[in-house]
């Protein structure tokens, strides 16, 4: 054989000449057999028409007398969602209520198809709301059709209602379309100036299966539109302790969020108001900005208002003398907001003073926050988790009885602040 002549293969010699190789004969086959598929298979196998569902924006669950649960849907009317103008209470509501009932939630979604002509789609929910008589009754079995479902996102909102969730759900909003967009925008500006915590489905259930944590949701009432506007009269008035119905027949009634709900495992123990949610975020490390009012010196009749743009915990644990001792410190930082006839700050050790009186302000605050929860038997802060992740002999010794651990443990606060700025005023007008 001579160097550089390339013999042709064995089947190529019985094909004869002008016939492509057998190889290159199913490479074609192959791909027109792709082709042909891609033809054929073309489209949804498992689409869903929009016009056959029914949208979802927000749900509710109440516990019924005979312990069925109610599941009220926030149902959204497309046509009117995509109408032009401002919402109000003048306009149509661009959403509709439906509720179904059943032994457990996933009996109660099966029959909200009849009522509602539809198939719920759950997807865009963007609040779950539980009535206060589930969340004492316990919500882990409740949570459990959330999570096994693919449509419910873990990010959905949870709120505990003071009273019936479908009432909340009934409630007005004059800015927003979906009252459910409203009340979860609501949820998020409070949580951002930690007035109310954020807890999501996933947080909830992360929360839950933690050891040494108890879940915090945040806490919505059903108020009339006088209450929540400050009208003469209504000062002072918890959301408690106001009626979750309007007060005047026909008067428009509107959700107020604000504090929290305290769980113990899964069970709802009592609540928590602003200043004392506050400070259990904070020291939990899930506190943002706040806006804290600061007493002046006592008969002065002066005050300042500070907004901490930071606050870092530090938390340890040990034993001394076979008792538990929790300390907790706090540092911030924060800025000037407004200063009521107070000291001039160019002056030496004015705006310490103020830093000072903030750290009794905040340090009373965490030690009230410290004082419900040990009434409630309950650990929102996560201090059990603190103590299973850093100390694990000590856990082994208290985790049995951790929450009446907790209530006898002393705890040791200190606070550090420091203000950074002053703003544009360095001195305030007489």
């Amino acid at each position: 054989m001579s160097r550089g002549v390339v013999r042709p293969s064995a089947a190529a010699r019985r094909a004869g000449p002008g016939t492509a190789p057998v190889g290159a004969v199913r490479a074609v086959a192959l791909a027109l057999a792709v082709v042909l598929a891609a033809t054929l298979l073309a489209g949804c196998w498992d689409r869903r028409e929009i016009e056959r569902l029914a949208i979802v924006a927000g749900i509710g669950l109440d516990l019924q007398p005979d312990g069925s649960l109610l599941l009220v849907a926030q149902v959204v009317k497309p046509a009117l969602v995509r109408t032009q103008g401002q919402a109000g209470m003048g306009s149509p509501r661009a959403v509709s209520l439906a509720s179904s009932t059943g032994p457990t939630v996933a009996a109660a979604t099966r029959a909200l198809c009849q009522v509602a002509g539809r198939r719920p789609f759950w997807g865009h929910a963007r609040i779950l709301v539980v009535g206060e008589e589930l969340a004492r009754a316990g919500l882990a079995d409740v949570m459990d059709w959330f999570f096994r479902q693919r449509e419910p996102r873990p990010r959905t909102r949870v709120l505990v209602a003071r009273g019936r969730a479908a009432d909340l759900l009934a409630a007005e909003s004059e800015l927003e379309k979906l009252p459910a967009v409203a009340l979860d925008n609501v949820l998020e500006l409070q949580s951002a100036t930690t007035l109310a915590p954020d807890t999501t489905l996933h947080r909830f259930v992360r929360d839950l299966t933690t050891p040494g944590k108890d879940p915090l949701v945040a806490a919505a009432a059903v108020v009339s539109r006088t209450a929540q506007a400050g009208f003469p009269g209504m000062e002072g008035r918890p959301p408690e302790a106001q009626e979750p119905a309007a007060e005047k027949e026909g008067e428009e009634r509107r959700f107020d969020v604000r504090g929290s709900a305290v769980f113990r495992g899964d069970r709802l123990v009592g609540w928590m108001d602003e200043v004392e949610t506050r400070a259990t975020l904070w020291v939990a490390g899930a506190g943002r900005r706040a806006t804290v009012v600061v007493p002046g010196p006592a008969g002065s009749g002066q005050g300042s208002t500070v907004e901490v743009l930071r606050a870092a915990p530090k938390v340890k644990i040990h034993e001394e003398g076979g008792r538990l001792v929790l300390t907790v410190s706090l540092e911030c930082r924060a800025v000037l907001s407004e200063e009521l006839r107070g000291p001039d700050v160019t002056v030496r050790g004015a705006l310490e003073d103020v830093e000072r009186r903030l750290e009794r302000v905040l340090a009373a605050d965490i030690a009230a926050a410290f004082r419900k929860a040990r009434s409630l038997r309950a650990d929102p802060f996560g201090l059990g988790f603190t103590l299973c992740t850093r100390y694990p002999k000590l856990w082994e010794k208290y985790q049995d009885f951790w929450p009446d651990a907790l209530a006898s443990a002393e705890v040791r606060i200190s606070v550090k602040a420091r203000i950074v700025r002053t703003g544009l005023v360095l001195k305030a007008p007489r």
